[in-house]
C-alpha cells in the first residue's frame, strides 16, 4: 500500500547504504557463497538484498508475462523439491527461450559492478550512440572477474521533455527491432554482456537526453557523461520517477559539497536558480504521487554527505543543509503554503495510501516553511499542532515548531510532554 516508486527508492537506498559497503569491504562475498561454516553466515545484506535484486533482473529482462511463465515452469518442475539457483535460471530460460549469457556470474562473483556510459549524437545520420564499459572490482579471493549480464533500462527524452519513440538499434553491427507489437517502445532494456559494448539508436531526430538505468534496473554504480544541465532537465521532465529522484539527489549532493567548500572558506553562499526551478517543477506537478513528491523534495541527510567527504565536517554540512532548506522555503513560500492548505484535513484518521501520502507531503512542506522563522508560519504550525486529529500530524507540527527557540516552542513541548508522559511508547 503506497507508491511503487517510493518503495523502489527506499529499497535502493538501503542497498547502497548497507550492501554496497559490504561488497567493498573485507567480508565481500557472492550472492551464493562458495562455502559456509554455519547457517548464520547467510544472514547478510548481500545474500538477501542483492540476491533479491538479481531475481528482479529476471523480470526486467523478460517482462512481467515472461517472468510469470518462468515461475509457472519453475513450480511445475520443482514443487516439493530441494532446488538450486541453476534450476531457477533454467526455468526462466526455458520458459522464454531466452539467452541469459553471463547472468549466473551474479551468483558467483562478489563486488559491485561499475558501469560507465558515454554518448554521441550524429546529426547527419540521425543516430544516437551509447557506449558502455563494465568493471567488477577485485574482492578477497577473487582478483579477476568475468563480464556480467547487466540489464540497463534506457529512455531518450526530446527537447520538450517527452519520451522519444524507439524503433530499432544496432548492436555489434546487427540491426535489432525494439518496438513491441508494431508499436514504438519508450523504454528499452539494453543487455550489457561484454567488458565494452556499443548500442546505436536509429531514426533519432534530435540530440536526446538519456534516462539511464531506469527503475534502477541493475544493482550497479553508474558513471555517465550527463551534465548538470542534463540532470536538471531529467529532474523536471523524466517520466521515470526513480531517475527523476536520482537526478535531484545527484544535483543536491553536488550543490551541498560545493557550498560546504564555500562555507569553510567564508565565501558568500548562493543557491543555483536551476536547483530552485527543479524543486518547483516537482512540487507543483499534480500528476505525480504525493508520496513521491515528498520523497523527491527531501534533501540528502547530513550523514550521507559526510560519507562522501574526504575530511568530515558535520557542522559545515549541517549549516549548509539548513541554508538550502531556508532558501528553498523563501523562494517557494507560496507553493509550500498552497501545499499545506491543499493537504490538511480535519477528517478522522484513516490509514490508506491517499491519506498517508497527503499527510507526508503536507508535513514536509510545513517543515520547510518553519525554517523561515516567520510569525505567520509559526501561527500556522501552531494551529496544525492544536487541530491535529492524529499523532502523525501533531508530531510533525511539533517538529516544525521546535526548529525555532522561543516561548511557542517551550509551550508546545510542555504541552506534548504533559499529554504523553505516561505513555512509554511516546516518551522514553
Amino acid at each position: 500500500m503506497g507508491s511503487r516508486s517510493v518503495k523502489r527508492i527506499e529499497d535502493v537506498s538501503f542497498l547502497r547504504n548497507n550492501q554496497f559497503p559490504e561488497d567493498a569491504g573485507p567480508m565481500a562475498h557472492p550472492v551464493r557463497p562458495h562455502s559456509y561454516i554455519k547457517m548464520d553466515n547467510f544472514y547478510t545484506s548481500t545474500v538477501y538484498r542483492k540476491g533479491a535484486q538479481v531475481v528482479r533482473m529476471y523480470k526486467t529482462l523478460l517482462g512481467s508475462q515472461g517472468f510469470r511463465r518462468g515461475m509457472d515452469l519453475y513450480f511445475k518442475r520443482h514443487d516439493g523439491q530441494a532446488v538450486t539457483c541453476e534450476d531457477f535460471y533454467a526455468a526462466m530460460r526455458d520458459a522464454n527461450d531466452a539467452d541469459f549469457e553471463n547472468l549466473l556470474h551474479w551468483y558467483s562473483q562478489a563486488g559491485t559492478p561499475t558501469v560507465k556510459v558515454t554518448s554521441f549524437y550524429n546529426s547527419e545520420a540521425k543516430t544516437y550512440s551509447l557506449k558502455f564499459s563494465q568493471q567488477v572490482p577485485p574482492t578477497p579471493g577473487q582478483a579477476v572477474k568475468e563480464p556480467m549480464l547487466i540489464p540497463v533500462a534506457v529512455g531518450l527524452l526530446d527537447s520538450n521533455g517527452k519520451d522519444m519513440p524507439l524503433t530499432s538499434l544496432y548492436r555489434d553491427g546487427m540491426l535489432q527491432v525494439v518496438s513491441t507489437d508494431g508499436q514504438p517502445a519508450y523504454t528499452t532494456v539494453l543487455k550489457i554482456t561484454k567488458k565494452e559494448e556499443e548500442f546505436v539508436f536509429v531514426e533519432i531526430s534530435e540530440r536526446p537526453v538519456p534516462s539511464l538505468l531506469r527503475g534502477y534496473s541493475a544493482p550497479v554504480r553508474l558513471m555517465s557523461d550527463l551534465t548538470d544541465a542534463d540532470l536538471f532537465f531529467l529532474l523536471a521532465h523524466d517520466s521515470d520517477e526513480f531517475n527523476r529522484w536520482e537526478a535531484g539527489q545527484v544535483l543536491a549532493r553536488k550543490l551541498m559539497l560545493s557550498l560546504v567548500a564555500d562555507f569553510q572558506q567564508n565565501k558568500p553562499l548562493a543557491l543555483n536558480a536551476d536547483f530552485v526551478h527543479g524543486f518547483r517543477s516537482i512540487l507543483t506537478d499534480c500528476t505525480l504521487d504525493k508520496e513521491f513528491i515528498a520523497k523527491a523534495i527531501d534533501l540528502p541527510g547530513v550523514g550521507e554527505i559526510i560519507d562522501i567527504m574526504d575530511i568530515a565536517d558535520p557542522d559545515a554540512v549541517h549549516a549548509i543543509r539548513s541554508f538550502i532548506r531556508k532558501h528553498l522555503a523563501s523562494e517557494l513560500k507560496a507553493e509550500f503554503l498552497k501545499t499545506v492548505e491543499n493537504n490538511r484535513s480535519s477528517d478522522p484518521y484513516v490509514f490508506d495510501h491517499s491519506n498517508k501520502s497527503r499527510r507526508t507531503l503536507k508535513n514536509i512542506a510545513l517543515s520547510y516553511l518553519a525554517t523561515l522563522e516567520d510569525a505567520q508560519i509559526t501561527e500556522l504550525a501552531l494551529n496544525e499542532y492544536k487541530t491535529a486529529t492524529n499523532m502523525t500530524d501533531q508530531f510533525a507540527a511539533l517538529t516544525a515548531l521546535v526548529q525555532n527557540p522561543g516561548k511557542t516552542r517551550d509551550d508546545v513541548l510542555a504541552d506534548f510532554y504533559g499529554k504523553w508522559k505516561h505513555d512509554s511508547l511516546v516518551v522514553n
